[in-house]
């Protein structure tokens, strides 16, 4: 009787261990996946951010990459990151500075981003898209 008892506080215990352990490996690679995204904005490497935009955001929103070749992005700076209560959702608060190439007037907009962990390819995509650039 007490085998069993002890069987099953070991399982409990592994099960929350497990949860614990995956958790952290999902926010490991949203810290990782994000910080590429960071960077990939600040060298205004579009085509590299876009590579963590869900596939359904690109066909919904017709997204033209062309357009984002006067951007260049001079500070990405995270404000705030919220995780949903299922830890499958994030929401990251962004401040972008920027200028267009061909008018040098400092912008700054704050990026709204939503970022959702896909259970079968094991990844962060953004569904929210790319940051909405005053053209």
């Amino acid at each position: 009787m007490k085998k069993n008892i002890i069987y099953v506080l070991l399982s409990i215990f592994l099960m929350m261990g497990c949860s614990t352990i995956s958790l952290k490996s999902k926010m490991a690679k949203f810290e990782m996946i994000s910080d590429y995204y960071r960077v990939s904005m600040i060298r205004s490497d579009f085509g590299a951010a876009y590579q963590l935009l869900d596939p359904s955001v690109i066909k919904k929103k017709k997204i033209d990459r062309l357009k984002y070749k006067n951007i260049k992005v001079n500070e990405y700076e995270v404000k705030n990151v919220i995780m949903s209560d299922n830890k499958l959702e994030i929401i990251q608060i962004v401040q972008i500075e920027y200028y267009l190439l061909n008018q040098l007037i400092v912008r700054t907009i704050q990026d709204d981003q939503l970022w959702k962990y896909n259970e079968e390819k094991k990844t962060w995509l953004l569904f929210s898209g790319p940051p909405d650039f005053n053209f």
